[in-house]
């Protein structure tokens, strides 16, 4: 192989490796031990390794702000996944990781579970069991970085404290952005006084100095939210900034007047309630601290707003996982009393408890086909009628009947559409729609063994038995006995499943 292609098979190889560690790092923050999805990923990586150790024993990954070295060689690619590993390591205090020969995916898997469960916004050495037990990895060795008399940025990466373009926190921003743009000498001044943190005593002082007004820390708390979640993180930059600043703004409600506490948590709860991007929600979820992220739930549900299927879907996620003894990502995050009150939140079947009652009686409604959410208006019903007997419509209408029944659905509903469906059945066998009474009668029979409800259970029970009805029977007869020499496998099916009776 020539040298230039050479190059590039082990350029590929490198690319696949980093890629397959940051998948394997999000998936083990996801999911809990041991699920197809991490073990998967492992099993990718460890072929990839063992391309890696055909020519050496070990490899060693270096991280430099957001940019990687693999074996003394930068790499120059800018995807997203070197950014991403680079910043994970770094932000970790870790400033390499030598991979050595003989690795087995458990050891692999247990060193991201262990570098995931590092407090948010500290570093290894700052978590000593962590780091002991990182050490006692046999094929995986960390090189730590020195941050003696450096700051790190809100973006993760570090600035000399001493350097003139020295970067400020996001709370640090917070603070100063109480103080009017108007006043500019009088903000550069404020600057000294300003903390990377909430500290109760500094805030205080702070606050009664440069005279921040209530109304000017909601407006500024307001501003810092669009500007800090106005768009997704893609490489995880500056999370641990914004994790910093809502666990600073978090202790600092406990200082604060009741109403200014109840402004801050409303808009809050806005912003988190208004974001329709997953990717974002998610940003948003893995900053805030577990009581933070209760009170505002607590607050859309009071207002009587919807939680947005994007929200249910990730908080869900999050809650099985640890549920299940994973995510480690969010450990800390949620004690199980917190869990157990957004559970509650969250819950399907205790739906009206987040919602006012009426309208939820509303909804309850609209899904029976008891009422419209149309305005009333006349309808020639004789006009009409002929289009609505058509056989082409009752079948469309069985079939969206048939998909909603699939779905979750109110008990009583669910009864009712069953009926609907019930009373269809001779109708589609005249019309000779074979094929679909045969998947109809399958998931009737699937739901009457796996329906939650006893109600749900019982209707699908006699949707079913609407097969042998004496109309349906001679119908089924009929059909079978007129087939011509090309015989109907789906009307032949049909009859099998429903009964030999069927044939008279």
């Amino acid at each position: 192989m020539a040298d230039s292609d050479h190059g590039k098979h082990a350029d590929k190889i490198f690319q696949n490796l980093i890629t397959g560690l940051t998948v394997l790092k999000k998936n083990i923050g996801i999911y809990p031990p041991g699920h197809t999805t991490i073990n998967r990923t492992s099993s990718q990586l460890l072929e990839i390794l063992c391309d890696v150790f055909a020519g050496d024993a070990s490899l060693t990954i270096a991280a430099t702000k957001k940019a990687l070295s693999v074996n003394g060689t930068p790499f120059e690619s800018k995807g997203p996944h070197i950014q991403e590993l680079a910043l994970f390591l770094n932000q970790r205090g870790i400033g390499s990781l030598t991979i050595e020969k003989g690795l087995d995916a458990e050891e692999l898997q247990q060193f991201f579970r262990l570098a995931l469960a590092i407090p948010q916004g500290s570093l290894l050495y700052q978590a000593p069991d962590i780091q002991e037990q990182i050490r006692a990895l046999p094929h995986l060795r960390v090189a730590e970085l020195d941050f003696s008399g450096v700051l790190l940025s809100e973006d993760g990466t570090s600035a000399d404290a001493d350097h003139k373009g020295r970067q400020t926190t996001f709370w640090q921003d917070f603070m100063l952005n109480c103080i009017p743009e108007e006043d500019p000498e009088l903000r550069a001044a404020a600057q000294a006084d300003t903390t990377a943190g909430y500290d109760r005593e500094g805030f205080r002082l702070f606050c009664m100095k440069y005279n921040v007004t209530p109304g000017r820390l909601l407006n500024s708390y307001q501003e810092m939210l669009k500007k800090i979640f106005s768009s997704a993180d893609e490489h995880s930059r500056a999370l641990v900034g914004k994790q910093a600043f809502l666990e600073s703004l978090q202790n600092a409600m406990v200082d604060l007047a009741e109403e200014l506490k109840t402004q801050l948590m409303e808009i809050t709860a806005k912003h988190l309630s208004e974001v329709e991007d997953e990717a974002l929600i998610q940003d948003m979820l893995f900053s805030m601290p577990g009581e933070m992220l209760l009170a505002a739930l607590e607050r859309i549900s009071g207002q009587g707003q919807q939680i947005s299927p994007a929200l249910t879907k990730l908080m869900a996620n999050i809650a099985r996982a640890q549920d299940q003894g994973g995510a480690p990502d969010t450990s800390g995050k949620f004690d199980s009393a917190t869990r157990e009150k957004i559970q509650k939140l969250l819950s399907k079947e205790r739906y009206d408890e987040y919602v006012p009652e009426d309208y939820a009686s509303i909804l309850q409604k609209i899904s029976a086909g008891l009422v419209s959410t149309e305005k009333t208006v006349d309808f020639d019903v004789e006009k009409h009628l002929p289009a609505l007997q058509d056989e082409r419509v009752n079948r469309d209408i069985t079939i969206a009947l048939m998909t909603l029944m699939s779905g979750d659905l109110d008990e009583q509903v669910y009864a009712d559409f069953c009926a609907r469906v019930a009373r269809g059945i001779a109708d589609l066998i005249h019309a000779r729609e074979y094929a679909l009474l045969v998947n109809i009668y399958k998931a009737l029979v699937h739901h009457v063994s796996h329906k939650a409800g006893l109600v749900a259970r019982n209707a699908a029970a006699a949707a079913v038995k609407a097969f042998s009805q004496e109309r349906c029977i001679t119908l089924l007869a009929d059909a079978f006995s007129a087939q011509p020499d090309a015989k109907d496998k789906a009307l032949e099916e049909l009859v099998m499943l429903t009964g030999a009776r069927n044939l008279g």
